[in-house]
């Protein structure tokens, strides 16, 4: 009976739960979950409350202690808590709750609002001493303030408040030390608490934050995204504030209309220690950073960021990407201007600051972006402005608070007056004294003109980031205490190496008579002999350096890479010395691994440059004058070799005469410096010898070749990439011996002959049986020749011309041979002109083959196009491979090929003037080639212009041939393959039966695509086998093109034309102009100047739509019916878009642009469309009604907060007619509240969607929620793909450009 009564309290009370949940439900099924909205709780929260009172809408259990982290939402981002949950959780509950979530939990916000002062979390305000520990809160005394060991691990975690928004009771403020209202955040101390997509109403206030005694101080407080129609004013106990991408409504201070700051906020406390309830736990110091980016500022007063550095607190602005519109008050004084963009105040004008700021924009209305306070007029000493990429800026655009329109200031980064350079505000006596501080990375910068000492880097100080010395438009005058190795301290800089230097915008001197102190100065030691020593990579960019009366080097150039940009280099006098004054030199140094000097820009070179080199230095030297002005001459030391890898090269800008015994040679568009004799260039250094020149390019490169020259005993082998081109020939002579070879290609290397002639012959040989010795080129394991640009090479008198070995038992793939545009020629060759290989020839080229001991091309493939091949007087075959193609434009003439024994039953020995493999092979003739055999004769001297195709070889023939064709008589059960393509048959094989027969390539067809084979019963694929057993016809299937691509069909099926009447202001046209059932037609649309597609139809003959895609850059597509088709366009003048806040290049433009023209939305009404702000459900509603045409509805709304004369009044009851929203579930509508992502597509599924034909895959969309439905209709239309490819962020909310682009493209696919 105990267990009965137990069952059936069980039942009753499961009956008595879902009873509860009725009214929820009805709103689930007319509503969808009141549209998820898990901010249904509205929370009225006061001071002296230990818990919130709720109003919850699905009939959940109730919140306890104990349930709190699993009454309702579990705390993901899917399904957030609710502020009720988070006002009950325990600490303990907390931890477990955060561990579970991975450290981040979100909470839901809903409609949340306090009169006076609010609380969101679990916590009290208690600021008195002698608190006790309590776990039953969140920032409960001595579990909080700390990190590290001393935190329990509820300290520094994350939460997100998301949707909703916040409204406090008050409307106004007297001052910010006399605020009137506050919202505690009760959380562990240094939380990172965000607030995403929220919107908050009148005053708000973190102030108390400061004077709670457990000290829940925020790591950071984040503002992501929200709207604020009113005004955030005070101390903020947090390390970091974070304004980002919200919106700022103008909003009156009912209290203080002059105290209308969208923010007035100052930091809450410095570093404190105490480990009592005063202190701060951990080292805290509030407000160390400041971010505010991408926001929209609308005001009569400025955003206030002030004593942002007070006590031992620096802290860091950072203010790009907003745009503020702040236009002043009538009371406002022109004299007093008040309407800035942002303020920045330190708390002392010793309190430095750091500010980093660029993309920020205003209206007209707004008279500067900047402000400081009155009185300072510049920022505290050690400051920095800064852009966004870390460098030093100027802002011009700022004003004195409070001052007149003549009071402009400059902000930029502050140093002491009596500095003479700094590093990011730390200012210094010395620039020595700067550089030798510095670290890598920073940049020096030259505050004033100066005299000073040399100054030397040490090795490896800038070896990563570099150092950059900014000279500030200054001049810096160099004598005294010098620099340089020991005993040679006569350098005003000595650079050494392994560092990054860089010296831009200004002046380096030497001293001279007038500079140059009495020789008895105290610390005076000299003058400097060399103004720049250096070792490193240098780069000198707007800066002039000039030598002194004693300086003979102004720069001495020994290793790194050096640029001179813009800059001018001086030669000094050498006053004492008898070495001739240099403006720069190039010395290959010591053991150095090398140097080069680059002169570029508009730089000016005043004196000679010098080029040498140490007698034990062998690495590269180069100097590139690519432009500028050079007024001495270059001098080229006794030290300089050919080929010693010393580059000199010059562009056409630059006018330098060339030393004696030396010219300049064009290379591409470079000149380079060579020795008159010299035979090449590689790599813009000089050779003698075409033989020095190869050596130089064994491991890949470019040879120019300056003029004929000759290559005795030849043997090279090539294995990587290598070109020779210029101008000239090369005359080769193949080493004598058995099985040599001029050049051997292998191992993927490859040899280009670009433009160049290569003649190679062989040696005479006294053996009786031949004549010659040696081969031409031999091309093996993957190698390449190549000839190109009208290149031309001749093989004559060689036992062989070219081979293309590949030793048995390899698997490297044949060699090749590609000739484009140019000439083969081979004569007298004692075997082969060729041996294997893939060939191609084309684009006018030449191949031309005579006298040949044995075959003249035999190849394994070769492939010819738009070429002439003659082949002569070859002792066997002329043209011998396995395949043969002889494509359009093809003219390939036989004449004198001998033969041996032709009789068709000796086919592996027979010998024919084209001949395939004796076990088969493939031979096509395309339309357009011609083949001609003519004056061939077999051994008995007879007439023999035959050409013979043994068994299973496969012959086409779609073009001419001149020449009798015997195929190999068939034996008994063979079988006979017929290939017929357009009724013509081009291809016939003798095969064995059960033969398995390879399906080719078809000859190539003008307007249409080979598609395949069939033989009645299949369709085969090219390189398909299909068994032969019997005699079989294989047909060509083609598709057919259209004289440009766009569609395509089987040449059997009908065609219906696509008829593309005449337009105007613009032109349609379509391809192909008929199609069969299924092809896909291409629109292209162009409209004129001035004017943009309207409106693109496609109907069939019926009358019905066709569903068009835009492909983008004015192509469209449709999938062809069987019926003809129309295709009907209509341009309209582009409309120019009034809203400044809308660039042109948003992805919402276009969006925009339409919404306006359809009268959906006019902007907010001061020029702008503010883009970025919420979207509140009045906004969608509307929206969606005047897309609809505004009709007229036919009842007006009960709804208690939307009052019958509010703009949005007719939209709620033509949404609530038609279905798209009944509320917000407890007779009202929630106008004001920020629409999230799924009541956005759902709104727009319910008004314009159809039933989806997928499931969406997006993890954070349940199959049962009831936007489910609409997120998939909304991906399958177009209208959204998501946050990232597995996330839709349902719960965000969305701005006012995010919806018009969904309702855009909605009604682009409707």
């Amino acid at each position: 009976m105990k267990h009965i009564t137990s069952k059936l309290l069980s039942l009753l009370l499961t009956l008595a739960m879902l009873l509860s949940m009725i009214p929820a439900a009805y709103a689930e099924g007319t509503e969808g979950t009141t549209e998820g909205s898990t901010s249904t709780e509205k929370v009225v929260a006061e001071v002296g409350e230990t818990t919130a009172t709720t109003e919850t809408l699905n009939g959940s259990t109730t919140v306890t202690s104990s349930n709190a982290a699993t009454a309702v939402g579990d705390g993901s981002e899917n399904n957030p808590y609710t502020p009720e949950q988070l006002s009950k959780m325990t600490r303990d509950a907390y931890i477990e709750a955060q561990t579970r979530l991975g450290g981040t939990m979100y909470v839901t916000v809903g409609d949340y609002s306090y009169k006076k002062d609010g609380v969101l979390g679990n916590g009290e305000r208690n600021d008195k001493p002698g608190q006790t520990e309590n776990r039953d809160v969140l920032n409960g005394y001595n579990s909080n303030g700390y990190l590290g060991k001393k935190n329990d691990g509820a300290n520094g975690k994350n939460i997100v408040f998301v949707g909703g928004s916040i409204t406090s009771g008050a409307t106004g403020y007297t001052s910010i030390d006399n605020i009137g209202t506050s919202l505690l955040l009760a959380v562990p101390a240094y939380t990172n608490v965000t607030f995403e997509g929220i919107t908050f109403n009148n005053v708000m206030s973190f102030d108390y934050q400061l004077y709670t005694g457990p000290w829940s101080q925020l790591g950071e407080l984040k503002f992501d995204g929200c709207t604020f129609n009113g005004i955030i004013v005070g101390a903020i106990a947090a390390q970091t504030l974070t304004f980002n991408g919200c919106t700022f409504n103008n909003y009156e201070n009912t209290d203080s209309a002059n105290n209308s700051n969208p923010t007035w906020i100052r930091p809450a406390y410095g570093n404190w220690k105490k480990d009592d309830n005063e202190g701060q736990g951990d080292n805290f110091k509030s407000l160390t950073t400041i971010n505010f980016t991408g926001n929209t500022v609308t005001s009569t007063r400025p955003v206030k960021f002030e004593y942002i550095s007070q006590w031992d607190i620096t802290s860091t602005v950072t203010a790009t990407g907003n745009h503020f519109d702040i236009s002043a008050q009538a009371a406002d004084k022109p004299t007093e201007i008040k309407n800035v963009g942002l303020y920045l105040g330190a708390h002392t004008d010793e309190n430095e600051f750091h500010l980093v700021a660029d993309n920020n924009t205003k209206s007209k209305g707004t008279a500067a972006l900047y402000t400081i306070p009155k009185g300072t007029t510049s920022l505290p000493a050690g400051s920095t402005v800064k852009d966004s990429n870390g460098n030093d800026t100027q802002l011009t655009d700022a004003l004195k608070w409070k001052g007149g329109s003549g009071d402009v200031l400059t902000l930029k980064t502050a140093y002491t007056e009596a500095a003479v350079a700094g590093i990011n505000g730390v200012s210094y006596d010395s620039l020595a004294k700067a550089i030798a501080t510095a670290k890598d990375g920073d940049t020096v910068k030259l505050l004033k003109s100066c005299n000073g000492n040399g100054i030397k880097i040490e090795t490896q100080a800038f070896n990563d980031k570099g150092l950059t010395v900014d000279f500030g438009g200054n001049t810096y005058t160099v004598g005294g205490v010098l620099v340089g190795s020991t005993g040679t301290g006569t350098n005003a800089f000595q650079l050494l190496k392994d560092n990054k230097v860089t010296f831009q915008n200004g002046e380096i001197v030497g001293v001279t008579e007038g500079t140059k102190p009495a020789e008895d100065t105290p610390g005076w030691h000299g003058a400097p002999a060399i103004m720049i020593q250096n070792y490193c990579d240098l780069t000198l960019k707007n800066m002039t350096v000039t030598g002194g009366d004693e300086t003979v080097y102004t720069m001495s150039n020994n290793h790194g890479d050096v640029v001179i940009e813009d800059s001018t280099i001086t030669a000094g006098k050498a006053k004492g010395y008898s070495s001739p004054a240099i403006a720069f030199d190039v010395c290959g140094y010591s053991t150095y691994t090398g140097v080069s000097v680059t002169v570029k820009g508009s730089s000016v070179i005043e004196g000679d440059i010098e080029v040498s080199r140490s007698a034990t230095n062998t690495n590269d030297v180069k100097l590139a004058l690519e432009s500028g002005t050079i007024s001495g001459g270059l001098k080229i030391d006794s030290s300089i070799k050919s080929g010693d890898a010393t580059a000199i090269t010059k562009t056409e800008n630059v006018s330098l005469t060339p030393p004696n015994g030396y010219i300049w040679t064009k290379v591409g568009n470079t000149g380079v410096l060579v020795k008159e004799d010299s035979a090449a260039v590689v790599n813009g250094v000089g050779y003698a010898t075409l033989a020095d020149a190869l050596d130089a390019v064994k491991n890949g490169g470019t040879i120019t070749l300056l003029q004929n020259t000759n290559l005795e005993d030849a043997e090279y082998y090539i294995n990587k990439p290598v070109t020779i081109n210029g101008s000239g020939k090369i005359s080769c002579t193949v080493k004598s011996g058995e099985a040599t070879r001029a050049f051997v290609v292998e191992n993927n290397g490859s040899l280009t002959l670009d433009g160049v002639e290569l003649d190679i012959q062989g040696t005479k040989n006294s053996d009786t049986k031949k004549n010659n010795d040696g081969t031409g080129i031999d091309v093996q394991f993957g190698g390449k020749l190549v000839l190109q640009n009208q290149a031309v090479l001749k093989l004559h008198d060689l036992e062989r011309g070219t081979i293309f070995s590949e030793p048995e038992g390899t698997t490297a793939k044949p060699g090749q041979v590609v000739i484009n545009n140019s000439t083969f020629n081979s004569t007298d060759i004692d075997g082969n002109a060729s041996n294997g290989g893939d060939w191609k020839v084309t684009n006018g080229s030449t191949v031309n083959i005579d006298n040949c001991g044995s075959y003249g091309l035999s190849v394994d493939s070769l492939t010819t196009e738009q070429s002439t091949v003659n082949v002569s007087g070859t002792g066997y075959s002329a043209i011998y491979g396995k395949n043969l193609q002889f494509k359009n434009g093809s003219n390939v003439l036989i004449s004198g090929a001998g033969t041996k024994l032709p009789l068709q039953s000796q086919w592996s020995d027979a010998r024919s003037p084209i001949q395939t493999d004796k076990n088969g092979g493939t031979i096509v003739v395309d339309s357009g080639a011609v083949v001609t055999v003519q004056n061939c004769e077999n051994k008995e001297g007879k007439a023999n212009n035959t050409i013979y195709l043994p068994k299973n070889t496969t012959y086409m023939n779609n073009g001419t041939v001149n020449a009798t064709i015997i195929t190999d008589t068939a034996p008994e059960g063979s079988c006979v393959v017929t290939l017929v393509s357009d009724g013509k048959t081009i291809g016939v094989q003798t095969v064995s039966k059960d033969f398995k027969f390879a399906l080719p390539e078809a000859p190539a067809k003008n307007n249409y695509t080979f598609k395949g084979w069939s033989d009645g019963s299949a369709t085969y694929k090219v390189g398909d086998e299909a068994v032969i057993t019997k005699d079989t016809t294989f047909t060509a299937l083609w598709s057919y093109n259209g004289s440009s691509s766009g569609g395509g069909s089987s040449s059997s099926s009908r065609r219906y034309d696509v008829s593309t009447p005449s337009v105007k202001h613009g032109d349609v046209t379509v391809s192909p102009k008929s199609a069969s059932k299924g092809d896909t037609v291409t629109i292209t649309v162009k409209p004129d100047s001035g004017y943009e597609l309207d409106t693109l139809t496609v109907k069939d003959a019926s009358g019905s739509k066709i569903k068009v895609k835009d492909k983008g850059d004015g192509k469209f597509t449709f999938t062809m019916p069987a019926s003809k088709v129309t295709v009907s366009a209509e341009f309209a003048e582009i409309e120019t878009l009034d809203f400044a806040d809308v660039s042109t290049d948003a992805y919402y433009y276009e969006a925009v642009k339409w919404a306006a023209k359809k009268g959906i939305t006019g902007g907010t009404g001061d020029g702008n469309f503010n883009p970025n702000g919420s979207c509140t459900r009045a906004h969608i509603v509307t929206f969606l009604w005047r897309a609809a045409g505004s009709p007229e509805p036919k009842s007006t709304v009960s709804f208690a907060d939307v009052p019958a004369g509010s703009y949005y009044a007719k939209a709620v009851a033509w949404a609530v007619e038609n279905g798209i929203t009944l509320g917000a579930g407890d007779g009202t509508f929630s106008p004001n509240a920020t629409c999230t992502r799924a009541q956005s597509v759902t709104f727009l599924y319910r008004a314009l969607g159809t039933a989806p034909t997928t499931v969406n895959g997006f993890t954070d969309v349940t199959a049962d929620a009831f936007y489910a439905d609409a997120v998939a209709w909304a991906v399958e239309s177009g209208v959204t793909n998501g946050t990232s490819a597995s996330t839709f962020s349902p719960n965000n909310g969305c701005t006012r450009a995010q919806i018009v682009t969904f309702l855009y493209r909605a009604y682009q696919g409707k």
